[in-house]
């Protein structure tokens, strides 16, 4: 009886720990969801402006994932850098320079059933989410390349706010009479599966002013936001925001990529007016103003 007595002290002991850690890995494994999903979607806010980083912060404040059996929200923590590797402040001096966040998302979990071993487990999970860049576009980028004003320039020699002539892209010279509907799917959806990378030479296509103009029109009416006249003044759903090649021209090489705004009437009254958009700088896939330096990237987690 003494030996069965002990042992069932001992099993019980040892199903109440597995128990507990049971609930402290699930507990640890909500809260690393919660964290990663913040992280992701606030890196998306980062447009190098302080109102950028307010909106991240917003988004992990209503982030909508759960922890302890998602029951409760956690504690989330946040801080900014410019690196991958940090270092991570709270308060970003230069929001311009802000391409990553780092999210600690936290909670006390009570254990029940070896409350003297594990009682009050303070659990953290990190996770670091941030813009990295892209050197080659598959989906989505507009039919047109700008050309660098000094190929050598961060900004390619433009000047945010400004807006720059567009040189049509060949989306498929051997399509015939088909031609004009290609270019016009282009303009509305994108280049999707034809890849252009840093290094690339271009091929420009032949313009046709009324089907370009038109589809322009037909994106733009698509918008959520219709009036405004600037990047700085939209608040749209995006289809005014196109990411494009540019390109060096005196050798058609591509040198880089950057965002651009279709402003209205962006193709003039009539021909032969070029189509132009206004330079915007970083561009986020699949479309919207990033941070930093002008090119194109993507939101990962880097850690």
């Amino acid at each position: 009886m003494a030996t069965a007595a002990f042992g069932l002290v001992l099993l019980v002991g040892v199903t109440g720990l597995v128990v507990d850690l049971g609930r402290l890995y699930i507990a640890r494994t909500e809260l690393q969801a919660a964290a990663d999903s913040a992280a992701v979607s606030a890196a998306y806010e980062l447009d190098g402006t302080a109102g950028g980083v307010a909106r991240a912060l917003d988004r992990v404040a209503s982030n909508p994932n759960r922890w302890n059996f998602g029951t409760e929200a956690p504690e989330f923590a946040v801080a900014f850098a410019a690196a991958p590797d940090g270092p991570f402040v709270a308060a970003p001096p230069k929001p311009e320079q802000i391409q990553y966040l780092q999210v600690r998302a936290r909670g006390t979990v009570s254990t029940y059933l070896v409350p003297a071993a594990t009682a009050n487990q303070r659990l953290e999970a990190v996770a670091s989410a941030g813009q990295t860049r892209a050197a080659y576009l598959t989906e989505s980028w507009f039919p047109y390349a700008a050309d660098a004003l000094d190929p050598k320039d961060a900004d390619f020699g433009y000047r945010s706010g400004q807006r720059y002539p567009l040189r049509l892209i060949d989306v498929g010279g051997g399509l015939g009479s088909h031609y004009l509907a290609a270019l016009r799917e282009a303009i509305l959806n994108g280049m999707d599966g034809k890849r252009v990378a840093v290094g690339d030479r271009l091929t420009f296509g032949e313009s046709d002013w009324e089907t370009e103009a038109a589809a322009f029109e037909d994106r733009l009416a698509q918008d959520t936001d219709l009036a405004a006249e600037r990047y700085e003044e939209y608040a749209g759903n995006g289809r005014r925001f196109v990411i494009v090649p540019v390109n060096d021209p005196a050798t058609d090489m591509v040198g880089g990529f950057a965002g651009f705004f279709l402003p209205p009437a962006a193709c003039g009254e009539r021909a032969p007016a070029p189509c132009q958009a206004e330079y915007v700088g970083a561009a986020v896939l699949p479309g919207r103003k990033g941070a930093g330096p002008a090119g194109v990237y993507q939101v990962r987690l880097v850690q």
